[in-house]
């Protein structure tokens, strides 16, 4: 990571240059106190004013300058431990640079600041989020979706279509507030708003970009219980994101593993050990084998990480999926009749009670009438006979039944 004098002759050199690239990158604010932040810090507790040492870069009459300062009080506050202070400077800077990419006319011109409207739109959520964490409320968050928002806005209006090739970007970040101020609403309106043939149309999006957007999108249609769309959203970042990204990859893979399983898609072996995803192991062996002992262990094993993943509840609903291969073990063992199509409500309770479920007869009968409502089992109870009556009719455990998830 650059000194102070590092970032300040490149961020020069890149002004000078018209490189706007160099000059977005010279706004990245880090998520936590390194070697730039501690010189910062320093340089504006001995005297060094933070106005004095933009005009070094920018020389007078720049207002580029002014946001240089902002970003660079910005630092300052963060070598303080203040995350509250550094994300007023932050959203100082934002909206600073906000008015002058609004004023910006030519093009080239707005071309040449989207790189830095990128990075401080990210300098604003981490802020935000940091500057929010363990507090109460969440003032800084509604704040930054504000600014987000207005800068959308703003950019969804230009005719020119010049700065609309941020609009992903920056749709992805205000994704990300909307999810921590739990506003789903929000959330679906921005994805139908983006939806809209004419609004992209025939703007060029970063493929970086693109992939970020649809893995928000996925993680939405997640909360919204619509497994098809979130697998269909997911499936895409995974299959464009860069091979070498492997952090990447697996954070998509925390979501679209969990959503595929539940659409009775199971992911083999090998992915997870290649994406270093062993905690998803012991649920998979328990739906393939219909073991619940083994599933409800890894499930209670690793539920503090699935809870921070944020996929805990998806995995819950695969229990569904654990019982059907269960009964449909029961079945192929136990099964009587034509076509093995008559099984003990007996053999199922113990079949239960061997893997260390509750077996009592009510609780077996509410399962299988949840698996037979919902499609995953053909058939129905014969209760004064004390049997699951299956189907002879085609597939009395339909594959079919598992693509939405339900």
């Amino acid at each position: 990571m650059p000194g102070m004098q590092e970032l300040m002759e490149g961020l020069r050199a890149a002004w000078n240059s018209g490189d706007g690239q160099n000059v977005g990158r010279a706004f990245y604010l880090p998520a936590r106190p390194d070697q730039l932040v501690a010189e910062v810090a320093a340089a504006l507790k001995t005297g060094q004013n933070s106005e004095a040492l933009a005009t070094q870069v920018f020389g007078g009459g720049i207002p580029f300058a002014g946001v240089f300062e902002a970003h660079l009080n910005a630092l300052g506050a963060l070598g303080k431990g203040s995350w509250a202070n550094a994300f007023g400077h932050v959203h100082d800077a934002f909206e600073r640079f906000g008015a002058l990419l609004k004023a910006a006319t030519e093009p080239e011109d707005v071309e040449f600041f989207l790189p830095a409207l990128k990075v401080l739109a990210r300098d604003l959520t981490v802020a935000a989020t940091k500057a929010d964490a363990g507090v109460e409320g969440s003032k800084h968050l509604r704040k930054a979706e504000i600014a987000l928002k207005n800068t959308f806005n703003a950019m969804m209006k230009d005719r020119s279509g010049a700065r609309k090739p941020a609009l992903l970007f920056v749709a992805a970040q205000l994704f990300q507030v909307y999810s921590r101020l739990n506003n789903i609403p929000f959330a679906k309106t921005l994805v139908k708003t983006l939806a809209r043939p004419s609004t992209l149309e025939g703007v060029r999006q970063l493929k970086a970009d693109t992939i970020t957007y649809n893995y928000y999108c996925g993680r939405l249609f997640v909360f919204e219980d619509q497994f098809a769309e979130a697998e269909r959203y997911l499936s895409y970042a995974f299959a464009k994101c860069h091979r070498g990204a492997v952090g990447n990859k697996r954070r998509i893979l925390a979501y679209l593993v969990p959503v595929r399983i539940l659409l009775g898609q199971m992911p083999t072996e090998q992915l997870l050990a290649k994406y270093q995803l062993p905690h998803f192991l012991g649920v998979c062996r328990g739906i393939r084998t219909g073991d619940l002992r083994l599933f409800e262990s890894a499930l209670a094993d690793h539920q503090e990480l699935f809870i921070r993943q944020g996929n805990f509840l998806i995995l819950e609903r695969t229990r569904r999926l654990c019982h059907r291969s269960l009964v449909k073990k029961v079945q192929r063992v136990a099964g009587y009749g034509p076509d093995n199509t008559r099984v003990r409500l007996g053999d199922l309770e113990n079949a239960f009670r061997f893997l260390g479920a509750d077996a009592e007869p009510e609780q077996v009968e509410c399962i299988l009438a949840g698996l037979i409502h919902r499609g995953y089992i053909k058939g129905y109870i014969a209760h004064a006979q004390r049997l699951l009556v299956l189907t002879r009719k085609g597939d009395p455990f339909p594959k079919e039944s598992l693509r939405n998830g339900i």
